[in-house]
């Protein structure tokens, strides 16, 4: 995968965070609209949740993946960008779910999964991450 960042200070901003939002965009997904939809999630909460890093992983056709790079920094997004061209991702994670629902989800800082959905798409999903994150917090004491 290629891994890319639309601001030059992504790389270094992103690296201390706590954890670790990511979504996955398939190929056969509305680019654009998954893209206006993720632009409106990480500026909504930036600065909400400090601790956080947003990753998007994106299956494109090699021949598109520069277009999609584009699109992505046009829409001011800060979080760090994987391109799959070769399927890479779901090679090496071949039970992961069709469902678009199971296409996001929250890593701690050692890579194990604290919360799969998107916590930004309701109350009660952000209310979950809220309890996830606190009782990460509190464990950490």
């Amino acid at each position: 995968m290629d891994r890319r960042f639309c601001s030059i200070y992504s790389d270094t901003t992103q690296m201390n965070r706590k954890w670790h939002f990511y979504t996955y965009i398939d190929g056969a997904d509305c680019q654009s609209c998954e893209i206006g939809k993720i632009a409106a999630i990480e500026h909504g909460n930036r600065d909400k949740n400090s601790q956080l890093e947003f990753s998007y992983i994106v299956r494109a056709p090699e021949d598109e993946a520069e277009y999609v790079y584009r699109k992505f920094c046009n829409a001011r997004i800060e979080g760090t960008l994987y391109l799959d061209t070769c399927d890479a991702f779901r090679i090496a994670n071949p039970h992961f779910p069709d469902l678009k629902v199971f296409h996001a989800f929250v890593l701690d800082g050692l890579g194990r999964v604290l919360l799969v959905g998107n916590p930004f798409q309701n109350e009660r999903m952000e209310g979950l991450f809220k309890k996830v994150i606190d009782k990460e917090m509190s464990n950490k004491k």
